[in-house]
């Protein structure tokens, strides 16, 4: 039980030691800015200079914001170069491509025309040999005729 007591007892002294320190500084800090405030206070606020420190901040941001700005304008070109520079397609251009492509399609346009007209003649050509064939058979029966007459 004795040694519980004592036990307590400094633990309470060890308290009141670290709040007394915790006092001591606090009022040191609380001194500390007293002075500090005292000798704000006794400055005169001169307008012309926070006008001119407030100017020179403005300009040193707006430096600042200049530099990034470029400095993201370069890294977005490098970015495209590096991209380029993967890249092993070079579209070849010339000036008479467009012709060429014209032509080209002019082409397809013919060849199909080519394929319907080859369509169309083949029926055509068929119709007139049998034609063909009729009038041959009708010159041959009419010789037979002519001949049996005669």
């Amino acid at each position: 039980f004795d040694a519980l007591y004592c036990d307590s007892k400094h633990r309470r002294a060890r308290m009141a030691m670290i709040v007394a320190n915790k006092q001591r500084q606090e009022e040191k800090e609380f001194q500390r800015r007293q002075r500090k405030s005292s000798s704000m206070s006794s400055k005169s606020l001169d307008i012309q200079q926070w006008g001119s420190k407030y100017d020179a901040a403005i300009e040193q941001r707006r430096q600042r914001e200049k530099e990034r700005a470029a400095r993201r304008l370069l890294q977005h070109k490098e970015a495209q170069e590096e991209e380029l520079r993967e890249c092993s397609f070079r579209p070849s251009l010339h000036p008479d491509q467009g012709a060429r492509r014209r032509v080209a399609q002019s082409r397809l346009k013919l060849r199909e025309l080519g394929r319907k007209l080859d369509a169309k003649q083949g029926v055509l050509m068929k119709e007139l040999d049998k034609y063909h064939q009729e009038e041959q058979q009708c010159v041959a029966r009419l010789k037979r005729e002519l001949s049996a007459e005669l």
